[in-house]
């Protein structure tokens, strides 16, 4: 029996090495690794160490490395418009009988000089549906009128428009799995069998590229992308449900040639009318008696993906005939 050993530079002294070398040793060999020298101490017969050698340095050689350059752009679209309406009135406000709104509903913020005792300060409003106005009108009826109208509009209208961004690069060797994310986390408290304890949920946007060079110099890319993000609309038990958009897809590419993701698109439209039954639904006249809310948004995410590969000529690497002696 023959002992020898090898130190490998580019692969780890692991079981899956092990397990390939071990098919080429006879039935009295034997394999042990030194993990921390990076190592495989091999005893065997003196005729097999020719192809464990030939094998060894087939294995053990420098990868390829691709590097992969990602661009991300998210365009973001909004609008919202909001118009609402208050409608305070006195029919009557000379006589006995009169006929107002009522005061729970709320009061107009406008004060009358002469009211009517049974109506107070202000008018009490039959309609009370407001935007968070930016802008407004206000009409006013009376000051000793038989008709006193108090009739407030508000309105909003916003317009928004965004762009972001980002270029990370990464270098992954040939057949391995690189990872770019971005995200948050957001801590969730839970309480199981009277103890407390905090959890933290993760919600990122993760690009998952995984080349593999082809002979003929192309890149076989295999690429998975997931945004998540938290959906406090449908929590359980204050915990937040995930709002998930992915893709996944395998391409053959040239190298240096841009790969194009898109369609990962969140598209909103909603339409909130609160009005006053009835009359809120006849045409032109119907908008004093309800407020209409629009609200629009469009977001989308779009990836472009560059992998370039690298030659193992930038890694430096020393020839074996010109390496210390000791070393393979």
């Amino acid at each position: 029996m023959t002992t020898k050993s090898y130190i490998l530079n580019y692969r780890k002294a692991d079981l899956p090495m092990q397990t390939t070398l071990s098919k080429f040793l006879s039935t009295r060999g034997a394999i042990i690794a030194d993990v921390q020298r990076n190592a495989l101490i091999v005893s065997d017969i003196p005729d097999q160490f020719g192809k464990l050698d030939n094998v060894i340095q087939f294995l053990d050689t420098p990868a390829q490395q691709v590097e992969i350059e990602a661009r991300l752009l998210s365009a973001n679209k909004s609008f919202s418009r909001d118009l609402g309406s208050q409608l305070g009135i006195v029919l009557g406000n000379n006589s006995q009988n009169k006929v107002t709104g009522v005061s729970s509903v709320g009061s107009s913020p406008f004060s009358t000089r002469n009211p009517p005792p049974s109506v107070g300060s202000s008018i009490p409003l039959s309609v009370n549906l407001p935007a968070a106005g930016t802008s407004g009108l206000s009409f006013l009826l009376g000051e000793g009128a038989n008709t006193l109208l108090d009739e407030i509009i508000t309105a909003a209208e916003a317009h928004g428009t965004a762009k972001i961004i980002s270029r990370p690069h990464v270098m992954t060797q040939n057949n391995q799995a690189a990872t770019i994310q971005q995200g948050t986390q957001i801590p969730v408290q839970t309480n199981q069998n009277n103890t407390v304890s905090v959890q933290f949920i993760s919600f990122t946007l993760k690009l998952t590229a995984t080349p593999q060079i082809t002979s003929l110099g192309t890149i076989l890319l295999n690429v998975q992308i997931e945004n998540s993000q938290p959906d406090f609309a449908r929590a359980v038990n204050g915990i937040p449900s995930v709002a998930t958009q992915s893709v996944t897809t395998n391409i053959l590419m040239g190298d240096g040639e841009t790969l194009v993701i898109g369609g990962i698109l969140v598209d909103q439209d909603t339409n909130n009318i609160s009005q006053v039954p009835g009359l809120g639904s006849i045409p032109l006249i119907g908008h004093l008696f309800k407020d209409s809310q629009v609200i629009k948004s469009t977001a989308e995410l779009m990836f472009f993906i560059t992998p370039r590969i690298q030659s193992a000529g930038n890694l430096n690497v020393v020839p074996a005939a010109e390496k210390p002696p000791g070393q393979r």
